[in-house]
């Protein structure tokens, strides 16, 4: 399918048909204008990425299955902003090393147009994203952002760990660790031991063993990464020598005096990181 075809409309229609709804139902779970929800379905026109998304949404459709790819697996999520888009296909292609003319060549585009869809000025149409998609080598709905952008967090950090009830309860224990992230696994080394899985890009559940046990069992833990900042907090939980189920807040980031920072404004007054609030500019909204 090239870029400016549209042969989508028989599978919306199959699918509304299948799940029996009405056009009406459907434009209406989708934001859209029956008329207009009328012409996709006819093939008549093509609908933007944002428009396709809300459409597959409201029909419970994979976005691949509806741009003609492979079937993934389906997920839901509000419609991203067409900056949004443009950051996940920028940072795919430097990450594989490719040029701009590179990807467009492969995507049947020209540079300028797809210089514009990569700096956000133009959104993108189905036909075009899955072209684009293609070029780089990557899932059509992590480029829509129905898959997260896998985060890096390769490396060294600081980890810094409340104490284990008792008399020094509020004492912070910090030091380095080495985190190997391996697809939706992060492998903890460097003086102790663990193992994270992440969940949605902001979520870390499991467990790790500290050099010299304090506890006598693995410790389990919970961190969250808030969007957009360098680094996580949360809590862990084991079992005291003496049977009893003992918790304290955690903290990590790159930086030690970050990490120690955290950790005792978690500690000393439950006061829990707030990021900065990022909300796009209206207009950038399908």
């Amino acid at each position: 399918m090239s870029p400016t075809e549209w042969a989508g409309g028989e599978i919306i229609r199959a699918r509304r048909i299948e799940l029996d709804l009405t056009q009406a139902k459907v434009s209406q779970a989708a934001g859209l204008v029956m008329r207009q929800y009328q012409r996709y379905e006819k093939g008549e026109r093509e609908p933007s990425l944002s428009t396709a998304r809300a459409i597959a949404e409201a029909l419970d459709l994979p976005l691949s299955e509806l741009a003609g790819q492979t079937d993934l697996a389906s997920a839901t999520t509000t419609a991203a902003p067409a900056n949004a888009v443009a950051e996940a296909i920028q940072h795919r292609r430097r990450r594989i090393g490719l040029t701009q003319l590179t990807v467009a060549t492969t995507a049947g585009l020209d540079i300028e147009q797809y210089q514009r869809y990569e700096s956000g000025k133009e959104e993108l149409s189905l036909a075009v994203a899955t072209a684009i998609a293609a070029a780089l080598d990557m899932p059509l709905p992590e480029l829509a952002g129905l898959v997260p952008r896998p985060v890096d967090l390769n490396g060294k950090w600081w980890a810094s760990w409340q104490s284990a009830p008792g008399p020094t309860t509020n004492n912070i224990d910090t030091h380095s660790v080495a985190a190997l992230h391996a697809g939706g696994r992060i492998l903890l080394d460097s003086g102790w031991r663990g193992e994270l899985r992440i969940w949605n890009n902001e979520i870390l559940i499991g467990w790790y063993r500290p050099p010299v046990p304090v506890t006598r069992t693995r410790q389990g833990v919970f961190l969250w990464l808030p969007t957009h900042e360098n680094y996580l907090i949360g809590r862990w939980n084991g079992v005291s020598p003496n049977n009893a189920v003992i918790s304290g807040w955690c903290a990590l980031a790159r930086d030690e005096a970050e990490s120690r920072q955290l950790a005792d404004n978690l500690i000393g007054g439950k006061l829990q990181a707030r990021p900065t609030l990022r909300l796009p500019g209206l207009s950038n909204w399908g």
